[in-house]
């Protein structure tokens, strides 16, 4: 697994004992673009750290959530 950034881990911080986070909840926390977020997300995603699913309410909203993969790399921090 790459190295996780500074940002990667601020995120999994607040995903972590969260539970579905939606993408702007994520947004709102870093103050930074939702593009920049985006491709932190992505990052995790590929790491098998988190997971990205569309709202079931929202179809244009995307719901964040830690994988077991992230908690347990989130227990070891």
């Amino acid at each position: 697994m790459a190295a996780v950034t500074k940002s990667q881990m601020n995120i999994l911080r607040f995903l972590e004992g969260q539970g579905d986070v939606p993408m702007g909840e994520i947004v709102d926390f870093c103050q930074c673009s939702r593009a920049n977020v985006t491709i932190h997300i992505i990052h995790l995603v590929d790491a098998g750290m988190v997971q990205r699913r569309e709202n079931p309410d929202n179809r244009r909203e995307k719901i964040v959530a830690l994988t077991k993969a992230g908690t347990n790399y989130m227990k070891k921090q």
